[in-house]
């Protein structure tokens, strides 16, 4: 009910986690992330500093937030005929990680330029797509391991989103064609 048809974001989705006998959610936007007790419903924790979180992925009771800023958004998308309506990057996007029993926050890499739904854990690693490149953390400690050149489009319908995949030694990425825009 908050956006039309196409035109909400695709990260809908990825912002439920159940896990044992947890279920981590936002309960809206721009809620903090919670953690419910799976079989009653009960809130058992509230996690300080998740407002805003739009992607959750847990391992080994790690939690890792793609955060946005609502305030930082760029302009409302436009109209565009043929692809309905284009959104800009969102550079106000970063990532978190948190001890999904304490809520302790183990480190925070703000403003990193994440698009949705292309947040991926493998081996020990973070990876992520930027508007210009993908980029690999260290899922412990947050630090750059390396990062590599990846082009994508100016714009891009609001349903639309990078596919990043991690698997074994391999990452792929795939995406729109950085010279073609909606």
């Amino acid at each position: 009910h908050l956006w039309s048809l196409f035109a909400g974001p695709p990260e809908v989705a990825r912002r439920l986690v159940a896990a044992g006998d947890r279920v981590y959610v936002t309960l809206g936007y721009p809620a903090p992330l919670v953690a419910l007790d799976a079989a009653t419903g009960e809130t058992k924790m509230t996690y300080q500093g998740t407002e805003n979180t739009e992607e959750i992925l847990l391992h080994d009771g790690v939690l890792y937030l793609a955060m946005g800023d609502r305030k930082a958004e760029l302009p409302k998308p436009r109209k565009n005929r043929r692809w309905g309506v284009v959104r800009t990057p969102e550079p106000a996007r970063g990532l978190v990680a948190l001890d999904a029993a304490t809520g302790a926050e183990l480190w925070r890499k703000p403003n990193a330029g994440v698009y949705a739904m292309t947040t991926a854990l493998n081996n020990g690693r973070v990876f992520y797509q930027t508007p210009s490149a993908v980029v690999c953390l260290d899922a412990k400690t947050g630090a750059e391991q390396w990062q590599t050149p990846r082009p994508s489009p100016p714009t891009r319908p609001t349903w639309s989103a990078p596919t990043l995949v991690a698997y074994g030694d391999v990452v792929l990425s795939v995406d729109r064609n950085a010279d073609v825009g909606p």
